[in-house]
């Protein structure tokens, strides 16, 4: 690809920017608590100490414990956890 086409290529592709709030300067509490918990049936209390006792006994990142755990939950409930479902 020439430089002239790969430039074309880049600028017509529109950016975008994800945020993430990690360390709740933004939002008093975690994202996921707000509705995606909820929308779940699981209270937020409830959640995210078993989440967190998931991380530190299998040596889990808790990130990567709690988005396992909705897996889980979500399938337990039948509700997957597709881009219908955030629609």
């Amino acid at each position: 690809m020439s430089e002239n086409a790969r430039q074309e290529v880049v600028t017509q592709k529109p950016r975008m920017a994800i945020c993430y709030d990690f360390d709740k300067t933004l939002s008093p509490d975690d994202m996921q608590s707000f509705t995606l918990i909820p929308s779940l049936g699981m209270r937020p209390e409830d959640f995210w100490p078993e989440s967190n006792q998931l991380a530190k006994d299998n040596l889990m990142d808790n990130n990567l414990a709690w988005m396992y755990q909705l897996v889980v939950k979500s399938k337990a409930l039948r509700k997957p956890l597709s881009r219908s479902y955030f629609n």
